[in-house]
């Protein structure tokens, strides 16, 4: 449970992305629109990750496979942290970083399912509840960051939290 919530609650950063538009708008000369298409790229591969652990949990041992997600979700704040433009950002932020919080959300909530053999539905609900708890904690941290140090900063922030708290949870 220790290790769900320790990747979890900055993955549920996902939805304190409202936070990085007007700096992204600024910065990037990028339209509102074209933003909320990252974030719905996030979204979606939040969905394939989720869909594609099932299918990984076969491959290796859980904890390399929590290590493995934390680092890709790491790596695409990382990469989406560097975008010069809107396409950079889609693949870091949408596509790799959503994909990997949806394939360790996955992989924890089963590793938990397992492990837990009673009150199932409420361990279950504390895990769904991580997500939400993750924004309300990253909403006024990324509004603070952006203010003191910009929105660059505040994803490799976020990335290395994931690498930091990814390697704990995989141990």
């Amino acid at each position: 449970m220790l290790a769900s919530t320790l990747l979890n609650l900055p993955l549920g950063s996902v939805y304190s992305f409202s936070v990085l538009l007007r700096p992204l708008e600024q910065e990037l000369a990028l339209p509102r629109s074209a933003l909320s298409l990252v974030f719905g790229v996030a979204t979606a591969g939040f969905t394939v990750g989720s869909v594609g652990a099932a299918f990984l949990y076969r491959v290796a041992p859980a904890p390399v496979l929590v290590l493995a997600s934390a680092l890709l979700a790491a790596g695409g704040a990382s990469l989406a942290a560097t975008a010069n433009g809107l396409l950079q950002l889609l693949i870091g932020y949408g596509v790799v970083f959503g994909t990997g919080g949806g394939v360790a959300y996955i992989l924890l909530q089963q590793g938990v399912n397992m492990l837990v053999r009673g009150r199932r539905g409420l361990i279950n609900g504390y895990i769904v509840s991580l997500y939400p708890m993750g924004a309300m904690i990253a909403t006024p941290a990324f509004h603070a960051c952006n203010e003191a140090f910009g929105w660059r900063i505040t994803l490799g922030g976020l990335a290395a939290v994931l690498l930091i708290n990814g390697a704990v949870a995989a141990l």
